[in-house]
């Protein structure tokens, strides 16, 4: 039950402003009208202002609606003190990259974050979830009207939430910059992302932030991998893996490595591609995707096809299973269907499997599938579609010997 001490008059004001806050959050997860939750305690636009952290009322009136709610607010300050570290590691990691020991503060995290919620950091928890997917972004336009109540570091998550831009105006940073930067990438807007990234990258060098530094190479390089530039490619990726090895960042190796032998595979390198995710000792479905694709390439179809039935033994990590499972098909039709270019049970397969692509995941995965949506137009003579696809691709060169 609702603890009276949170509201008595020597109550943290911070405390007693977000309090309001939880009252919302709780109201709305009840699916309570504000008129249905104040009813004999006060008037709907005087919660309204509670809510909204105007005004503090009297204990009383916080008590009582509270009650109403049979809720509780965290008022102790060991356990606030907890629940400050756990915030802060999750800021630290978002500002910084560095992921020493943040494995076990997530988890914590994880573990508290209903009772962090019902805790004057409920503001920061609401963000945090937003930002981990666990809440949809939706849920921002609710919390406008708390911005000038929010601390700098909710302000910038806010903002790199909702416009990144305008985060890196207001904020002007490493990590405002960077995050802009993965923004763009993600958007297939890749002279723009790189722009921001050697921007974060020589912000984050100025503050020493060597693991934020060594992830802004990596994206770059990833930017140019998918524009095929390769020579900028590698330059970058040849930093990058210094970087990470110094580090004793092992993931990120494979990480290139993956992306190194995708560009191969994009440019017609088959073999390459092939004695890459032909060697991995652990694939994942994606690799097994890729290797699957450089069989077919290569004219080994059996290969190609025992390739597909592994994937159904791995882990979906990602994409997910549904769009991983369509991307899988796409390969294994045209392998058993030598005329599938005349099937229209391909090209609706195509077709909704791009879509989907386009619209769940980063624009690199789409540019990938490019060529055989081009392929499809081509041979149906839809050339008007082709080219408005096109457009919408503006590294459209690349996809000219389709």
């Amino acid at each position: 039950m609702y603890q009276n001490k949170a509201v008595s008059e020597t109550a943290d004001r911070q405390n007693e402003k977000w309090l309001g806050v939880w009252i919302r959050q709780n109201r709305l997860q009840k699916n309570w009208s504000q008129d249905g939750l104040c009813k004999g305690i006060c008037a709907v636009s005087y919660l309204s202002k509670i809510e909204q952290g105007k005004v503090i009322p009297t204990p009383e009136i916080l008590y009582a609606l509270a009650a109403k709610l049979n809720g509780s607010w965290e008022t102790d300050p060991d356990v606030l003190t907890r629940y400050r570290s756990l915030i802060d590691a999750q800021y630290q990691y978002i500002f910084t990259l560095n992921a020493n020991d943040y494995s076990q503060s997530y988890a914590d995290f994880e573990q508290y974050r209903a009772a962090i919620a019902a805790s004057p950091f409920l503001l920061d928890c609401l963000l945090l979830e937003i930002w981990l997917d666990d809440r949809p972004k939706a849920e921002l336009d609710g919390l406008r009207c708390y911005l000038g109540a929010m601390s700098s570091r909710q302000h910038q998550l806010y903002l790199m939430l909702t416009d990144s831009q305008a985060s890196v105006q207001l904020y002007p940073s490493a990590h405002t910059c960077y995050w802009a930067g993965i923004g763009e990438y993600e958007a297939g807007h890749y002279t723009h992302a790189v722009e921001l990234l050697t921007r974060a990258y020589s912000l984050a060098s100025e503050d020493g932030e060597l693991y934020l530094q060594t992830s802004c190479r990596i994206f770059i390089g990833n930017c140019y991998a998918n524009m095929l530039d390769v020579e900028q490619m590698q330059r970058h990726y040849h930093a990058a893996r210094k970087m990470s090895k110094a580090l004793g960042q092992y993931s990120e190796l494979s990480s290139i490595d993956y992306n190194l032998a995708s560009t191969e595979l994009e440019i017609g390198d088959f073999t390459t591609a092939y004695q890459y995710f032909s060697n991995l000792s652990n694939p994942s479905a994606l690799d097994l995707h890729k290797l699957a694709i450089c069989c077919e390439k290569l004219g080994n179809r059996q290969a190609a096809l025992d390739a597909l039935e592994q994937v159904h033994t791995t882990d979906y990590n990602f994409p997910e299973k549904e769009i991983m499972d369509k991307m899988c098909e796409l390969v294994r039709f045209r392998l058993t269907h030598p005329d599938y270019l005349s099937d229209t049970g391909y090209g609706e397969l195509l077709l909704d499997t791009f879509a989907e692509i386009r619209q769940n995941l980063p624009a690199g995965y789409a540019a990938f599938h490019l060529p055989w949506v081009l392929e499809w137009y081509r041979e149906h003579r839809l050339y008007k579609d082709a080219f408005q696809l096109l457009m919408n691709f503006p590294e459209y060169s690349r996809y000219n010997t389709v």
